[in-house]
């Protein structure tokens, strides 16, 4: 993508351009199901009579975040017992490390917290590059516990996450990165770092920004796609201007959330140094992953043309409802479980967990070990490949590894706002030109032109 692009995109992705995904459910990649109409009693007993006890072996390449993992492990209860073995590349080590934050509010105990509470904590640090005081505290005080599961394989984590295939020097930047989170000495002036993007991306415009912000939210975000409406413009406003995107509580958002930061090499006196910032999205937010849409369709109901819930309460809802699968292993009943401990300490406590059956391998940040390096031992592996539009020129490299039954998932251009509509029908066709010249067939959608979040496809002769 041209640099032009990169102003408002950024060169470090911290979230994905696209909804998770339930990498077991075949209907993944379509609208949610209406979960009124569900019945996952059969469901659950259908799996169970296909049941493997072969490991789903997917590989995540340039995802941004843990949303796929997150979904899928939350939802693997619905699909029987059946082991998930994610292996998970990113551009670099600093985002590795951040998954590791995002899975720690997820599963760690901490101490008697609601899953309300919990699925707060989780959307302020997934999307807030400013957060409450006790927030940035948080961060800063657990990043010693990471680095003893890095280090050391304590814990949840460090029992959850492989890190062998990693080089030693990347190990060692995933520790370097939770010691510069937790060294106040070190500057990460969250204010300041999105104020000049804003500054970068706009120009001369940048004095009227709210005007500019107002004309990207009307013909940009709400024409992208019908279901973008539900992010309102108050609170794409309020994200585009500062960074904030979920305010889960009444409280001041002043503390830099330093898991945002990450390296990228600018120029100083005509040398390249590298240097900390914040170089991820600035355009669209982080309210695709989880925020616009839900299996509990009466909050996307709309009154008078407008919705009666927002992207932010979706989020929260959706982030509860995965917290409360993967805890107990049942579907979500807010009134049953708005008092309901996620992850107690006593692991006996826990009569079902999903970490059982869960498990992470972080792959080195250097596409070429993989595809390259590896290409004949993890020849035909994958039951599941998923590529962000960022890593889609890795499709022929990545088909080789697809397992013969297995499914690849790419991510396409979709809601990247600052391609106009004939650059993201041009991504699609070189999407699919280079699929099909991989020997790869399209099974979703059943248009190339369709305008998608994903296309999916198999081995030709599968």
């Amino acid at each position: 993508m041209s640099s032009a692009i990169l102003r408002g995109t950024g060169s470090t992705p911290l979230w994905g351009f696209s909804k998770a995904l339930d990498l077991q459910d075949p209907d993944a990649v379509k609208s949610e199901k209406d979960k009124a109409s569900m019945d996952l009693k059969a469901l659950l007993t259908q799996a169970q009579a296909q049941q493997t006890q072969q490991p789903l072996e997917v590989l995540l390449v340039g995802s941004g975040d843990i949303r796929h993992i997150f979904k899928t492990a939350a939802r693997s209860w619905r699909h029987g017992s059946r082991p998930l073995h994610f292996h998970v590349m990113e551009t670099q080590s600093s985002v590795l490390a951040r998954h590791m934050l995002l899975l720690s509010a997820l599963l760690e105990p901490l101490d008697d917290i609601s899953i309300t509470e919990r699925a707060e904590l989780f959307l302020e640090c997934y999307g807030n590059l400013l957060v409450r005081q006790k927030t940035a505290q948080w961060i800063k005080s657990h990043a010693s516990d990471l680095i003893r599961a890095i280090t050391d394989g304590k814990g949840i984590l460090g029992k959850l996450i492989d890190v062998s295939s990693l080089k030693f020097r990347e190990r060692d930047d995933i520790e370097f990165v939770f010691k510069y989170w937790r060294d106040d000495k070190r500057s990460f002036d969250a204010k300041a770092l999105w104020d000049n993007r804003l500054r970068a991306h706009y120009g001369v415009r940048y004095d009227a920004r709210d005007n500019a912000i107002d004309w990207d939210y009307h013909f940009k975000v709400r024409e992208t796609d019908a279901s973008t409406s539900i992010i309102f413009k108050a609170e794409f406003l309020r994200w585009r201007l500062h960074g904030t995107a979920f305010e889960v509580r009444e409280s001041a958002y002043d503390a830099a959330n330093r898991s945002m930061a990450t390296v990228d090499i600018l120029k100083q006196d005509g040398v390249g140094v590298a240097k900390w910032g914040y170089f991820s999205d600035i355009l669209f937010g982080p309210y695709l992953a989880f925020g616009l849409d839900t299996e509990a369709k009466e909050m996307l109901k709309t009154a008078n043309d407008h919705h009666k819930h927002t992207s932010q309460e979706i989020s929260e809802y959706n982030v509860r409802s995965l917290i409360h699968e993967l805890t107990t292993g049942t579907p979500y009943d807010e009134s049953q479980t708005s008092k309901l401990i996620a992850s107690p300490a006593d692991a006996s406590a826990r009569p079902y967990s999903a970490l059982d059956r869960l498990k992470i391998s972080y792959l080195p940040c250097d596409p070429a070990h993989t595809f390259d390096k590896k290409r004949a031992k993890l020849a035909n592996k994958f039951h599941r490949i998923v590529l962000s539009n960022g890593m889609a020129h890795k499709i022929p490299d990545a088909a080789h590894l697809l397992h013969p039954d297995g499914q690849m998932v790419v991510e396409t251009a979709k809601y990247m706002i600052e391609l106009n509509k004939d650059q993201a029908g041009a991504y699609r066709d070189k999407i699919h030109e280079m699929a099909v010249a991989a020997g790869l067939r399209l099974v979703f959608p059943a248009k190339t032109a369709q305008d998608v979040e994903f296309f999916v496809y198999q081995k030709r002769n599968a």
